[in-house]
């Protein structure tokens, strides 16, 4: 079946890139997906048409989208738990097995992540505007991640440390405290500091180059060994793209 997620903004106005994308495939799941497209308009622009190979022809059914559910702790306002313990989770990665990325973004991350070694960390930081506005979740610093990153390489035997993150500060502090294992991307659009209070999200909805940016970071999550991160959708659409993580931490949760 040929589907046409339909995400209504008027109703989620200020959401970011991730978020609308989790709230969409979410509605996905009832259905057995043949071809799927996603259409979030904004001043008669759809941005999923700027990462996503996409058709929008007759044979697509339309699918007007509602909230389902929150994946985060039990103990957060409307979370029914972290993602990883969905048991719609295998039915998400499906429907995800049947979206086009855009060529020039899968070949260009296909090129960056070999530079992974045979395991690599993934990390998603996510402070900031996190910390200040959804504190239901949790606070966490770039020291809360750099112990955690110090303890996965002590256990897992690490080869490199891949960090997607919101801000350049938490970026080059975490390289210089693990120069041998830390990569990332430094040219992409961020926050200058890690505890700012507007995200760059809201200055950039519009634009396709941030966009490819935070698709690019999210795809490279995806081809990494093991993810760290915290409650976040990019970290969420990164674990439902991928086929290669086989262990998830969570900041400031026990080790395990």
């Amino acid at each position: 079946m040929n589907i046409r997620l339909i995400h209504d903004n008027t109703l989620t106005a200020g959401i970011g890139i991730f978020a609308r994308f989790m709230h969409m495939l979410q509605n996905a799941v009832t259905y057995d997906v043949d071809k799927i497209t996603f259409v979030s308009v904004s001043n008669d622009i759809n941005p999923y048409d700027w990462i996503f190979e996409q058709e929008h022809d007759d044979s697509f059914v339309d699918v007007p989208c509602v909230f389902k559910v929150l994946y985060a702790p039990l103990s957060s306002l409307g979370g029914t738990g972290s993602l990883e313990l969905s048991p719609e989770l295998e039915k998400l990665k499906s429907v995800c097995t049947k979206i086009r990325i855009k060529k020039h973004i899968s070949d260009w991350v296909d090129d960056y992540a070999k530079d992974f070694g045979d395991n690599c960390l993934g990390v998603h930081i996510r402070l900031g505007d996190m910390n200040r506005q959804h504190f239901e979740f949790g606070v966490a610093t770039t020291n809360d991640y750099g112990n955690m990153i110090r303890r996965i390489i002590k256990h897992s035997g690490v080869d490199k440390v891949f960090i997607a993150s919101d801000n350049r500060e938490s970026l080059f502090e975490l390289q210089q405290r693990f120069p041998k294992q830390v990569i990332f991307v430094p040219t992409f659009i961020r926050a200058r500091k890690d505890n700012f209070e507007t995200s760059p999200i809201h200055a950039n909805i519009n634009n396709p180059i941030y966009w490819e940016e935070a698709m690019k970071e999210c795809l490279l999550l995806a081809k990494t060994n093991q993810l760290l991160c915290r409650v976040s959708n990019l970290a969420h659409a990164a674990i439902v793209f991928s086929s290669t993580i086989t262990k998830i931490h969570r900041v400031n949760n026990p080790f395990v």
